[in-house]
C-alpha cells in the first residue's frame, strides 16, 4: 500500500498543479483586457513613482504630492507633444506629397530586382509571386478605390468609437496608476491577509525580488527609449535623411519592443537613404547597428543591470507569444511579464538552495 501511495500521490500532485495552471491561464485570457489596463497602470506607476517620492519631499501630503506629480506629467507630455506636432507637421505634409515618387522608386527597384530574376533559372512559382506583386499594382493604380457616404460614415463612426473607448483606457490607467502609487502599502498589506500568516514572510520576499526587477525594467526601458530617440535623430540629421525626427520619434517609442521595433525603425531609414544613393543607405545601415549595439552592450547593462536582462532567445519568444495572445498591448508588455516570471524563478531557485543568495538583488 505504501508503494502504491508512493506512485500515485505525487502524480496526483502533479496533475493538479496542472490543471490548476490551465485554469489560471483561462481565467487570464478571459479578464485578458482588464488585466492588462491594470498591468498597464502598474507601469505607470512605476514611472511616475519617483517624481511623487520627490514633491513628497517637499508637500507631505500624499494627494496633494500625486496631484502635482500628474500636472508635471501632463505639462511634460503637452510640451513634447506640441513640440513634436509642429516639428512633424512639416514632415508628413512632405510625405503626403511624395508618396507618388516613393512608389516609383519602389517600382523601379522591384522591376529591376524582376529583370534580375528572370535572368536566372528561377522556379514558375516563385517568378509568378513576383509578377502577381507588379500585377497587384497596376491594378491599383488603373482601379482607384473610393469609399462612398454610407463606408465613410462606417469609418467615421468606427474612429469615433475607438478614440472614446481609447480615452476611457487611459482615464482608467491613469487612475489605477494614482491608487498604485498613494495608497501601494495598505494594497499590499490587504493582499498578505489572503495568504497563512506562516506563508507570508515569502510572499514579501517574493514581492520584493519582483518589484526590484520590474523597477530596474520599467524605468531602465524608458530612460533607453529616450536615448535611442534621441540618438537616432541626431544621426539621421547628420546624415541629411529626410523626415530624421519622425523616424527617430519612431525609432524611440518602438525601442520599447526589442529587436522588432529596431527593425521596424531600419527599414524606412533604409529606402530613404536609398532615394539619395547606395552609400548614404549603408552609412544609415552602420549607424543604426552602432546605436542598436550601444543600447544592447553599454547601456541595457548599465541601466537595467544584470538582475533585470533577459536572454535574447526569451525575448523573442516572450514578444512572439505576447503578440499571439494580447496583440499589440502582448507586445509591449511582454518583456516586464517575461522580467516578473524571471524574478519568480530565481526566487525559488534560491530557496531551493540551487543558487546562492546575493543580498536583496537577484543573482
Amino acid at each position: 500500500m505504501k508503494l502504491e501511495e508512493h506512485l500515485i500521490y505525487p502524480r496526483i500532485k502533479v496533475f493538479i498543479i496542472a490543471l490548476v495552471i490551465i485554469l489560471s491561464l483561462f481565467v487570464v485570457w478571459i479578464f485578458k483586457g482588464i488585466l492588462i489596463l491594470f498591468f498597464i497602470s502598474l507601469l505607470l506607476a512605476y514611472l511616475i513613482e519617483p517624481l511623487f517620492n520627490l514633491v513628497l519631499r517637499f508637500q507631505k501630503n500624499r494627494v496633494i504630492s500625486l496631484i502635482i506629480s500628474y500636472v508635471i506629467v501632463f505639462a511634460f507630455l503637452g510640451s513634447i507633444g506640441t513640440v513634436l506636432f509642429f516639428g512633424l507637421s512639416n514632415e508628413v505634409r512632405s510625405i503626403a506629397r511624395h508618396i507618388p515618387v516613393y512608389f516609383e522608386s519602389i517600382k523601379g527597384y522591384l522591376d529591376n530586382l524582376q529583370a534580375l530574376l528572370n535572368s536566372f533559372s528561377i522556379p514558375l512559382d516563385i517568378r509568378s509571386s513576383f509578377n502577381g506583386v507588379f500585377l497587384s499594382q497596376e491594378y491599383v493604380q488603373s482601379h482607384p478605390y473610393s469609399l462612398s457616404f454610407y463606408e465613410s460614415a462606417k469609418v467615421l463612426k468606427t474612429f469615433f468609437l475607438e478614440s472614446v473607448r481609447t480615452g476611457v483606457n487611459i482615464f482608467i490607467v491613469f487612475m489605477v496608476a494614482a491608487f498604485w502609487i498613494i495608497d501601494f502599502e495598505n494594497i499590499k498589506e490587504g493582499l498578505l491577509t489572503l495568504f497563512p500568516p506562516d506563508r507570508r514572510q515569502e510572499v514579501v520576499e517574493l514581492s520584493t525580488d519582483v518589484d526590484f526587477v520590474l523597477k530596474r525594467i520599467v524605468r531602465g526601458q524608458f530612460l533607453i527609449c529616450l536615448i535611442n530617440g534621441t540618438l537616432t535623430t541626431i544621426a539621421l540629421v547628420i546624415l541629411k535623411i529626410q523626415y530624421a525626427i519622425l523616424i527617430g520619434v519612431l525609432a524611440g517609442c518602438l525601442s520599447v519592443i526589442p529587436v522588432f521595433g529596431t527593425l521596424s525603425t531600419t527599414l524606412p531609414a533604409v529606402f530613404l537613404g536609398l532615394t539619395q544613393s547606395w552609400a548614404v543607405s549603408l552609412e544609415v545601415v552602420v549607424v543604426i547597428l552602432c546605436i542598436h549595439w550601444l543600447e544592447s552592450y553599454v547601456l541595457c547593462p548599465r541601466i537595467m543591470g544584470k538582475q533585470a536582462q533577459v536572454h535574447p532567445i526569451l525575448i523573442i519568444l516572450a514578444l512572439v507569444s505576447g503578440e499571439q495572445l494580447f496583440g499589440l498591448e502582448g507586445l509591449i508588455l511582454a518583456i516586464p511579464a517575461t522580467g516578473v516570471l524571471k524574478a519568480v524563478v530565481v526566487h525559488y531557485l534560491k530557496k531551493a538552495g540551487h543558487i546562492e543568495p546575493t543580498g536583496n538583488t537577484l543573482s
